[in-house]
């Protein structure tokens, strides 16, 4: 396999998360990550990066997630912020981080409370990680949302923070 830039892949990726066929299941931001965005994420960067992703359970995954607090997390506020996907090179000099959200929204509803949310957990990445990919997953409408491109290619250019947004048909609660 060719080598790649990290900006490449990271290209990729976000191309990749904003086009790609979503799965059947998805019922909530957990599934949503588990179902969509980890697979993804794994596939595009696991054969040239260290990828660690949450467990869920899955033995297999919990020493190299819990091995990447060391190099991923953030600590702030004498909390430790940990993300939903990590990888970074192999010496360590390059490092990204994925945040994931859903937002259900209804009745023309705005998702206010849980962009800002995903926004300042990409702020937090970005004081460790080199790019930040945020993922936002929305069901209903997002009406004023046409005008964003400006936005993203702002905190593209000059943080380093990518964003893929997808509508998600989520079952009837």
């Amino acid at each position: 396999m060719k080598a790649v830039s990290c900006v490449e892949l990271v290209d990729r990726l976000v191309y990749e998360l904003g086009s790609r066929e979503l799965p059947t299941g998805i019922v909530d931001e957990r599934t949503f990550e588990q179902l969509f965005v980890e697979p993804v994420c794994t596939e595009i960067l696991r054969p040239q990066l260290c990828v660690a992703t949450h467990p869920w359970g899955d033995k297999s995954k919990e020493k190299c997630w819990r091995e990447s607090k060391a190099w991923a997390a953030v600590t702030a506020w004498g909390l430790k912020h940990t993300f939903d996907v990590v990888a970074r090179n192999d010496d360590t000099t390059w490092r990204m981080a994925v945040e994931v959200k859903l937002s259900k929204m209804r009745g023309g509803s705005k998702p206010t409370g849980d962009f800002q949310r995903m926004m300042g957990q990409c702020i937090l990445a970005r004081l460790r990680h080199d790019a930040v990919i945020a993922v936002f997953g929305y069901s209903g409408d997002l009406a004023g949302a046409d005008n964003d491109d400006e936005y993203f290619k702002k905190l593209r250019v000059e943080y380093n923070i990518w964003v893929a947004t997808r509508k998600v048909e989520l079952p009837p609660s």
